[in-house]
C-alpha cells in the first residue's frame, strides 16, 4: 500500500479528488511495480475508496487483463464510465 500524491501535493486538497491525476499515478506506478523481478509475476490488485474507486478503474482500464481484482469501499464508480465502456 502507498499513497499517489507527495506530501506538497497532498496539502492541496483538491489534489485529493483529482482522478486523473491519481489515475496517472497509479498507472506510472503499476508500470514501476512489473519492471522488478521479484514483483513482475505477481497478480495485481487494487484497492480504493470514494473517489480513489474511480482512479482504480480507470487504471485497470488502461492494463485490461493485467489488473486481477479491483476492491471498493464507498466508491465512485460512476466518475469512471467512459473508460468502462
Amino acid at each position: 500500500m502507498f499513497d499517489l500524491l507527495t506530501e506538497k501535493e497532498d496539502q492541496i486538497y483538491e489534489n485529493r479528488f483529482s482522478i486523473d491525476l491519481l489515475s496517472e499515478r497509479l498507472i506510472e506506478t503499476t508500470h514501476w511495480l512489473t519492471e522488478y523481478e521479484i514483483s513482475k509475476d505477481l497478480p495485481i490488485v487494487y484497492f480504493g475508496a470514494i473517489t480513489g474507486v474511480a482512479s482504480a478503474l480507470r487504471a485497470a482500464a488502461h492494463f485490461k487483463e493485467k489488473i486481477k481484482a479491483i476492491v471498493s469501499r464507498g466508491g465512485r464508480p460512476d466518475l469512471a464510465m467512459n473508460e468502462l465502456q
